[in-house]
């Protein structure tokens, strides 16, 4: 019998970006809210299965207005009960949050946030990435 696989071609119309930073979630999104006047406010978990019984639950923060949205996911799965350490994109395990930036928030350009997050002491480390590059991409599509 012959085998047929869908192939799906999404557009990926947002900007990603890795953080390294030994905060805790609740309180890198605090700062990020002092530093830029913003209001990122925690979400739901998101929970993602796969075909091996295996779950990734990433912490979820979002601030969105009227033509953007700002989302800051944690890399790390919250899920205690897998023995092995799981990543939303393991390819950027060095990375502890990624933000998801759709659209233009005030008139900020995203080379002006990516400054401005480097200024809060406690981010070690950010850069653009480039998601193309990425094999694990669809994980990043909700």
């Amino acid at each position: 019998m012959a085998k047929n696989k869908l192939i799906v071609d999404y557009e990926y119309d947002f900007s990603l970006f890795g953080i390294i930073s030994l905060s805790k979630d609740y309180h890198l999104a605090w700062l990020i809210n002092n530093k830029l006047g913003m209001h990122l406010k925690k979400e739901e978990d998101i929970v993602i299965s796969f075909l091996n019984n295996e779950n990734l639950v990433i912490s979820n923060y979002i601030y969105e207005t009227e033509h953007a949205r700002l989302r800051m996911l944690k890399n790390r799965s919250e899920d205690r009960k897998s023995d092995k350490m799981s990543y939303l994109i393991p390819e950027l395990n060095k990375f502890d949050y990624l933000i998801m930036k759709n659209g233009r928030i005030g008139d900020m350009s995203d080379q002006e946030f990516l400054r401005d997050l480097q200024k809060i002491n406690e981010v070690q480390y950010i850069v653009s990435l480039e998601i193309d590059k990425l094999k694990s991409k669809e994980n990043l599509i909700f």
